[in-house]
């Protein structure tokens, strides 16, 4: 991925579109550019200070960190992420995030993805909780 491809990417609008299990769009819910915008924000903020708890926060485990097409680990729990958080968030992969404009970020069926794909995100409700709907990292692909 070069800085060239990072910039073209990172450019282009947020493309908001949630769909029911049959495929079919859904309504978004209210709020959805601006969290994915927050969390991003929030994501760079933490990827920026090297704060490994604040981005195991942003995270929903098990994190899934690809190394390939074939060659797939989950990171089950804050306190693994954090331990390998250097072999995850290797030097491309945080530069690919902090190029991200962070309302151009790209909402689509399969997530949101960030930074041409290094990282994607999913919005995670927990309707019984106080917390609704938020943004969370879902996997890192390293091998990009």
């Amino acid at each position: 991925m070069t800085a060239r491809h990072v910039a073209a990417i990172a450019a282009l609008p947020i493309v908001l579109m949630i769909c029911t299990p049959s495929g079919a769009p859904a309504q978004q819910p209210a709020g959805t550019e601006q969290a994915v915008t927050s969390f991003v924000v929030a994501l760079q903020r933490a990827v920026r200070a090297g704060d490994r708890a604040g981005v195991a926060r942003l995270t929903h485990f098990p994190l899934r960190v690809n190394h390939g097409p074939k060659v797939h680990q989950l990171v089950r729990t804050s306190a693994a992420l954090q331990a390998g958080y250097a072999a995850i968030f290797i030097s491309r992969v945080r530069d690919a995030i902090l190029a991200q404009k962070p309302d151009r970020a790209a909402l689509g069926p399969q997530g949101i993805s960030i930074a041409l794909g290094a990282v994607w995100a999913q919005m995670v409700c927990a309707p019984q909780s106080r917390r609704g709907c938020r943004v969370e990292l879902a996997s890192v692909n390293i091998d990009r």
